[in-house]
């Protein structure tokens, strides 16, 4: 991974157990304008029980971003798309490698650009062999997960401006 990104690997059954509430993320969701608009958004185009239900363990990834002082909140994507794309790619490859499954990072997908996603028009996704959900998408508690497996609190950011450090949260399950 990044030279800067912490893991921790648990037992997926344990992970659903105490960090997962699809119906509460689920909500969440449902009050993003993405909700419905982007392939690797909810409602997702598979059952994501099923989906956990394959694999035994997950192998959580937190890559901090520091914020310059005084960067405002619009400036986020500008700051997160580079790390994300050297994650989503490197866990795309250990997907490849290992069998699993990897989870991306919250946000618009990466993966047609600026295009608007094909969801919008009906249309299949034109990249289905990279498009995965968040883990958010999937119904786990990040803000839990970066406390309880990292001892990290989440900052948020205020008054229009972003918080000193942001941080990719991904997985892979295998």
């Amino acid at each position: 991974m990044l030279p800067d990104t912490l893991s921790a690997d648990i037992d997926l059954t344990e992970y659903i157990r105490d960090f997962r509430d699809a119906p509460r993320f689920e909500a969440c969701c449902r009050a993003c304008p993405a909700y419905g608009h982007s392939w690797s958004c909810p409602p997702l185009a598979f059952d994501a029980d099923d989906m956990l239900a394959r694999y035994r363990r997950i192998t959580v990834y937190v890559t901090p971003v520091d914020v310059p002082p005084g960067t405002p909140a619009d400036r986020a994507e500008a700051l997160l798309t580079p790390v994300r794309r050297a994650m989503e790619s490197r866990l795309l490859e250990a997907e490849r490698t290992s069998g699993g499954r990897a989870s991306a990072t919250i946000g618009r997908c990466l993966h047609c650009g600026d295009a608007p996603c094909r969801r919008t028009s009906g249309l299949p996704c034109l990249h289905p062999d990279k498009v995965r959900p968040s883990l958010e998408a999937l119904g786990f508690d990040i803000s839990l997960t970066l406390e309880r497996l990292f001892g990290i609190k989440l900052e948020w950011g205020r008054d229009g401006m972003l918080p000193s450090r942001l941080h990719i949260v991904t997985a892979l399950m295998y």
